[in-house]
């Protein structure tokens, strides 16, 4: 018998080996090229979601033209905060998309009271807190984990730690995280931003209104994360806002916030 080593090194089934793995790396090669096609179908959706949620809110706000920068403060501080506390990233990613729909229920509050420059009446007061009751219902009876979130900031996003907020009066953890977030860095905005009924305030005395209500109003340990992060929210600011551009200490309170 011949005993002649074979060209392929003495392996009789050496071409059906080549073409197994010429197989092989043709899938691994489709699967990288199917893959790369659903990563960019995601990326697309994903900033579908975000104009469309963006329009939507400015949509419901339309009559104030400073919401659409507070949207995307706000989207970036709570995923900020999200980020440094530990939680996962699709969570972080959750809330970063469905922190700017917070007041999508102020579609329902009239725009007097929305713009009004004075100190609320105790009837508009109640008016207005309308806003997450009907955002709620807006947001309800959806399989969307996304929305379920949303809903969940929108109705409970101005719950106060001890349980004095509303619209139900949740207290402590029983308030969803992603609200107790929102409702912190909603705060942080407002105070430091141009509103309708007032002018920015400086960070310093942002920071002390906030910590006044560390364990009243607010998560004491989410105000913590904010004093340790304040740099890194100054800079988020700064990225939206006008360069290097923070509220003077040059202020004056409005009636709303006088006692």
């Amino acid at each position: 018998m011949n005993d002649h080593p074979l060209p392929d090194g003495g392996n009789r089934s050496g071409a059906p080996q080549q073409s197994s793995r010429d197989d092989l790396l043709s899938t691994i090669n489709d699967l990288t090229t199917e893959l790369a096609s659903l990563r960019k179908e995601h990326h697309e959706l994903q900033h579908d979601y975000l104009h469309t949620v963006k329009r939507l809110v400015l949509l419901c706000e339309h009559r104030d033209a400073l919401v659409e920068s507070h949207i995307a403060r706000l989207s970036r501080y709570c995923a900020l905060i999200a980020e440094r506390m530990g939680l996962k990233p699709e969570e972080i990613a959750e809330i970063e998309l469905t922190a700017p729909m917070h007041d999508i229920g102020k579609i329902g509050v009239s725009e007097d009271i929305l713009l009004k420059p004075g100190k609320l009446s105790d009837l508009e007061f109640s008016q207005m807190k309308l806003h997450t009751v009907i955002g709620g219902n807006i947001l309800s009876k959806n399989g969307s984990s996304l929305l379920t979130r949303a809903r969940e900031i929108a109705l409970y996003h101005h719950e106060n730690w001890n349980g004095t907020g509303y619209p139900i009066g949740l207290k402590n953890s029983n308030i969803p995280i992603v609200s107790r977030i929102v409702r912190l860095m909603d705060e942080f905005d407002a105070l430091t931003s141009q509103r309708p009924h007032k002018m920015p305030y400086p960070v310093d005395y942002a920071c002390d209104g906030i910590h006044q209500n560390k364990g009243k109003k607010f998560d004491p340990d989410l105000v913590e994360l904010l004093v340790e992060n304040l740099a890194a929210v100054i800079k988020i600011k700064a990225d939206i806002d006008s360069p290097g551009k923070l509220p003077s200490n040059d202020f004056r309170l409005s009636e709303r916030d006088r006692n």
